[in-house]
């Protein structure tokens, strides 16, 4: 944390959840703080809330903690949190963390229910995100990684962790996305395009549009698979248009005083004998037969 966050952080005594506030006696608690506050302690109160209050409310006990988070999913506030609360038994690490207990209804091997681990969660994430304090199981421990004690027992310290993550990094739900959404998907995927071109409506779902699209490409390897077999059959015929015979050459016409006819022009365009006219007959029967099939597609 930079210098003005820590100053910032030494103003704040309470997270921004809503909480209901309980006194600590004096001699549960100290100021010394030492910043910045880099570590989380999870507990569990191995009782219930009333006997919570009434231990931190005792001058003799000396023991405290920042928060308490109860089955039903409230939140109490004991010790602020510029001030140090004694609950790891380590001075050390009471001076840099938070501590949160957990109402356990005096039986801390059993579940706790979905709504403790919720308000937990949010509470943890909260504290956090205002520290800087990484959001892990580095920095959020459970008592009894501090010192030798079977608190917190069975509460799944994991589970508030992955919880207070996904609090902190939360997804984008559907109703967040925008208004014309639809229409920008349907615009940058071309879907307007093909509804338009097989004339169906553009609010067809796309799996009757893909039904579609499957059915064409289907009925349009048929088809070449059948122009493909007729291209084969018509080449491997046999040619069976006649072929002209050379005409023979005249005989010479004998001199005679009347000047000698001329010839006429030869057409521009050299005329193709029958037999070499067959590839473009061939051709031409192709493109009828794919003129007839598109015609077909069309209507």
């Amino acid at each position: 944390m930079s210098k003005i966050q820590i100053i910032n952080s030494m103003n704040r005594t309470v997270t921004t959840l809503p909480v209901t506030e309980y006194p600590v006696a004096p001699g549960n608690y100290d100021t010394n703080r030492v910043y910045p506050l880099t570590q989380i302690i999870l507990h569990t109160e191995v009782g219930f809330k009333a006997g919570t209050e009434t231990t931190f409310d005792n001058p003799q006990s000396h023991v405290s903690a920042h928060y308490g988070v109860n089955q039903d999913g409230s939140i109490d506030h004991y010790v602020d949190e510029t001030n140090v609360a004694y609950q790891a038994g380590n001075y050390a690490v009471n001076q840099s963390s938070i501590g949160i207990e957990h109402e356990d209804l005096d039986k801390p091997d059993n579940p706790r229910p979905d709504s403790l681990y919720t308000a937990s969660a949010k509470l943890v994430a909260d504290i956090c995100t205002f520290y800087e304090i990484p959001c892990d199981r580095d920095h959020i421990k459970k008592h009894s990684e501090i010192i030798s004690t079977s608190c917190p027992d069975t509460l799944d310290c994991d589970r508030i962790v992955l919880e207070a993550q996904k609090v902190m990094n939360p997804t984008q739900p559907l109703s967040a996305l925008p208004a014309n959404y639809d229409d920008i998907i349907r615009k940058s995927t071309g879907y307007d395009s093909v509804c338009a071109y097989f004339e169906l409506p553009p609010t067809t779902a796309w799996l009757d549009i893909k039904a579609k699209l499957d059915q064409v490409n289907s009925q349009l390897e048929t088809d070449r698979g059948q122009i493909t077999a007729l291209q084969e059959k018509i080449v491997s015929q046999p040619a069976d248009l006649p072929v002209t015979e050379a005409s023979p050459v005249p005989n010479p016409v004998p001199e005679t005083s009347t000047p000698p006819q001329t010839a006429p022009e030869e057409p521009s365009t050299p005329i193709i004998p029958p037999v070499q006219a067959k590839p473009n007959q061939i051709l031409s029967v192709l493109q009828a037969i794919f003129n007839f099939l598109v015609g077909v597609k069309q209507n």
